[in-house]
């Protein structure tokens, strides 16, 4: 997922910054770099668009050493102290031009605050800070099961607390034996919608569903059908940071990556954010469980029983 949400931001930012698009340096004093990021908590993983602010165009078409970018990256735990470098390449986008690409290896925790600085050779620092979110007091989730005139199951689901949740996946549980439960994941991100202030919904569609998963469990788990009891569900997202600016009553990740006028950056432009994930489990009964179609399982001997 950050692999296509970097695809987002990389295609959403090379629309804007080619043709007569370019921020002119003399008519923005002391913005030096736009930047385009942000830190998730679930991958150690991170990455970073930079643009240099300059006359003309920065359209990359042949990469050579000319082209490489003056500056240097690091982030800041601010608790800590602790410095993390970012390494530097050149990336091709989908118009077959080359983007500036920092990547860095580090872990982030919930409630730290975060400082990005991109520093050019005589000495100018455009930079920019993000305070982790924190799930941690989050209540759980709230959820009530639903069946139609025409026998389908769904799951209305309310997220309280959550005001920022992006990356809905809904997560099967299927027991193997009694200490492995091997888990499909259902992906729910375009379909949360507020339902009240700082609270966000959405629908599980169970029957829809159920056919994926045992599907799944049978080719990725198991060799045996009778041995695909759903023994528990979850749900679990990250946790936009308070920077976000989400005014729109419906997620969608693209909007994510057109920050406009919500820049945190100081001497620059763009936005650099961070996210915190969060993961709520819980028993699913047996009645569900028949409902849906996955047989009763007895797993203290590892049969199953009709």
């Amino acid at each position: 997922m950050n692999r296509w949400l970097l695809f987002l931001v990389l295609a959403s930012v090379a629309a804007g910054c080619s043709g007569d698009t370019f921020i002119d340096p003399f008519d923005n004093d002391q913005r030096y770099f736009t930047l385009y990021g942000y830190l998730d908590e679930l991958t150690q993983q991170h990455q970073l668009r930079v643009i240099p602010i300059q006359r003309t165009a920065d359209d990359i078409v042949i990469p050579s050493e000319e082209q490489t970018l003056n500056a240097t990256v690091r982030t800041i735990d601010l608790a800590t102290g602790q410095e993390y470098a970012w390494r530097y390449r050149l990336e091709p986008l989908a118009d077959n031009t080359f983007a500036h690409i920092f990547e860095s290896s580090f872990p982030i925790r919930q409630e730290r605050t975060y400082r990005l600085e991109i520093e050019r050779s005589d000495g100018v620092v455009t930079w920019a800070e993000t305070t982790v979110p924190s799930t941690r007091t989050f209540p759980t989730v709230e959820r009530s099961a639903v069946v139609d005139e025409n026998g389908v199951i769904s799951q209305e689901v309310i997220v309280p607390g959550a005001s920022r949740p992006w990356g809905i996946n809904v997560v099967y549980y299927l027991a193997e034996d009694l200490c492995n439960h091997p888990a499909v994941k259902v992906p729910y991100e375009r379909v949360a919608t507020r339902v009240s202030e700082g609270q966000w919904g959405f629908t599980i569609n169970l029957s829809d569903d159920s056919p994926g998963v045992q599907a799944r469990g049978i080719n990725d788990f198991f060799c045996n059908p009778d041995f695909l009891p759903l023994r528990f569900m979850g749900i679990e997202y990250r946790q936009l940071d308070a920077q976000w600016d989400l005014n729109a009553d419906v997620l969608d990740p693209a909007d994510f990556t057109q920050p406009d006028a919500q820049s945190n950056v100081v001497n620059g432009y763009g936005f650099f954010g961070s996210m915190a994930y969060y993961i709520d489990r819980f028993d699913v009964t047996q009645e569900l469980s028949d409902q849906l179609g996955f047989p009763r399982c007895a797993l203290a001997n590892g049969s199953c029983d009709e």
